[in-house]
């Protein structure tokens, strides 16, 4: 909803709000330790997002978003949070293959009610760009699911601020959409937080 209705790179920088609620929650639920590292990389990631969302920024983008897409961005950065929390409790216990298989099976008996109800027969080209997210979609979740029984949630979580910046280069390049100097600040600070968390220069912090 929220890529609907907002500019890819607006929409995927508030989805990826979601590291600070799963540092929340990882330490809520699953008990794990929120580092130094991890609270410096948060901070920069989230600085650089305020930096990206702030009005100024908006208005010289052109860009007029309601507050329901706000909201329901946010809603799907919270719930993001909680699968990942989810997935890293699960893989304690179960194959991360079987993990992977309840993803489009609770997918499939949820929706196909709702995609009978509202059936659009796709042409050809939009078939192709349905298959190409199903395929993506499974790919992201399989490494995805690796990456969180390898690695602390929350570390795992902040890797994922790289598709701030590869969600604006596709809005950039193929959706044409206006990325200026506030934007490109935003997105260096973004990337120092994940460099940060990942780098073993840190990790004594």
């Amino acid at each position: 909803y929220a890529i609907r209705n907002m500019p890819l790179s607006i929409s995927t920088v508030i989805q990826y709000t979601y590291p600070i609620f799963i540092s929340v929650f990882a330490g809520i639920f699953i008990n794990e330790k929120i580092t130094k590292t991890i609270v410096i990389s948060l901070f920069i990631g989230w600085l650089g997002i305020i930096v990206i969302l702030n009005p100024t920024q908006l208005l010289e983008l052109d860009v007029q978003i309601q507050n329901l897409s706000i909201v329901i961005a946010f809603i799907g950065a919270i719930s993001t949070a909680l699968a990942y929390v989810t997935v890293k409790k699960l893989s304690f216990t179960e194959n991360i293959f079987i993990i992977i298989q309840y993803f489009p099976l609770v997918s499939l008996i949820t929706l196909f009610p709702i995609v009978l109800i509202n059936w659009v027969t796709p042409n050809l080209n939009e078939l192709i760009w349905i298959i190409g997210i199903g395929l993506f979609t499974q790919l992201g979740q399989t490494f995805l699911t690796i990456g969180l029984k390898n690695l602390p949630a929350s570390e795992a979580s902040t890797i994922n601020y790289l598709q701030v910046f590869f969600g604006s280069v596709w809005g950039l390049f193929v959706f044409k959409e206006i990325i200026n100097f506030n934007f490109f600040i935003g997105s260096i600070l973004v990337l120092l937080g994940t460099i940060i968390s990942t780098s073993n220069i840190f990790k004594k912090i």
